[in-house]
């Protein structure tokens, strides 16, 4: 599966068929920067300072942690994410969620 970010649409296609696999319309929240997947799920930085997780499976919301800050791009390593926002850096266990 492909992930990509375009307008306002975060979208996943099969790369066997070409075909959408689903699309989560995040307008209301704006990418604030390129996608990260990892653990199964599609992590953004959203324009509302907020960090958001998105089943890769099916595009449903898997969560939101509310940062507070403007934050760089999350990358992943082994089984965890990273963020950095207002001088933190914030690191997420991405199979479970602990922070």
């Amino acid at each position: 599966t492909l992930f990509g970010n375009s307008g306002p649409w975060l979208t996943a296609v099969n790369v066997e068929d070409g075909k959408m696999a689903w699309r989560f319309d995040a307008e209301k929240v704006g990418f604030a920067g390129p996608l990260t997947v990892a653990g199964g799920h599609v992590w953004f930085s959203g324009r509302d300072r907020a960090l958001h997780a998105h089943s890769a499976a099916d595009g449903k919301e898997a969560g939101v942690v509310r940062v507070g800050a403007p934050m760089e791009s999350p990358i992943a390593g082994g089984n965890a994410l990273f963020v950095s926002a207002g001088g933190c850096v914030y690191a997420w266990v991405s199979d479970t969620g602990t922070r």
